[in-house]
């Protein structure tokens, strides 16, 4: 009786060390991101990384985006297009955020893939150009955004100017 009495004196004045040394004061943000939805599939990683950018989690947003494209390229192959519409937003949110470099990186991915799967005067492939071309601006690289907007396709790295593909388009109205 005398042992379980010390034992429960001992317990009594022990235990609330031993809690307070174990338990964590949880931040209300990591107790959020364990409750987050997680991904499941494309679309989930479209529809959670579009919500991350509007709620201005930008980090996590970005990072659901490669997800997104590293799972569809793992399946699918490099040249899926759904890779291109995540690149795509991708380096929009990229440029907002004025990382330019990395923003003509995806940009250019994006353009890159599209103008392999899609027709020329696809309005998609259109407005892809013309994202690369701001952003190449940006970048101070305006003779190389000319080529973008008006039919060379630009290659992965700076060759002298030359480029290997060439795409012919044709513009009807000259802007004033």
């Amino acid at each position: 009786m005398l042992r379980s009495g010390l034992l429960l004196i001992i317990l009594v004045a022990v235990m609330p060390m031993l809690l307070t040394g174990c338990l964590k004061k949880w931040e209300l943000e990591e107790i959020q991101e364990l409750s987050e939805i997680k991904p499941t599939d494309y679309d989930d990683c479209m529809r959670v990384a579009r919500a991350k950018a509007a709620e201005g989690k930008t980090d996590r947003a970005m990072q659901i985006y490669q997800t997104a494209m590293a799972d569809i390229e793992g399946q699918f192959g490099p040249d899926d297009l759904r890779i291109a519409t995540s690149a795509d937003e991708l380096g929009t949110l990229q440029e907002r955020l004025g990382m330019n470099p990395q923003a003509e990186e995806s940009f250019r991915k994006a353009f890159n893939i599209r103008l392999k799967k899609l027709p020329e005067k696809n309005p998609d492939l259109k407005a892809c150009r013309q994202k690369l071309a701001a952003v190449l601006r940006k970048l101070f690289k305006e003779e190389e955004a000319q080529q973008v907007l008006y039919g060379v396709a630009p290659s992965a790295g700076s060759n002298g100017g030359k480029t290997s593909d060439v795409v012919r388009t044709r513009r009807r109205h000259r802007k004033p």
